[in-house]
């Protein structure tokens, strides 16, 4: 797993975006352990009734992608507003 790699030569914290191969590229948002955390979480709170993800808004969708384009453009240098979700009418 690239994040573990990472982590155990001390950069996990150094990168938002890795290129893999000239192809491929890796989003880090959080470490394995807190993604998965947050998803038990998320299933603990389905289960009880009462999830309270930001999924659940309207609009939730729209921005993460957002978010991610965003991390994206900056980490390679590419123009994204034309491409987020939220300047479309």
């Amino acid at each position: 797993m690239v994040w573990l790699e990472l982590e155990a030569q001390g950069n996990s914290e150094e990168h938002e975006v890795l290129e893999l191969d000239s192809s491929a590229y890796a989003l880090f948002t959080a470490s394995p352990l807190v993604c998965q955390q947050s998803f038990l979480t998320w299933l603990e709170q389905a289960e009880e009734g009462t999830p309270e993800a930001p999924i659940d808004e309207p609009d939730s969708g729209a921005r993460m992608v957002d978010q991610s384009l965003g991390v994206l453009g900056r980490a390679l240098d590419l123009p994204i507003e034309g491409a987020r979700l939220g300047s479309r009418s």
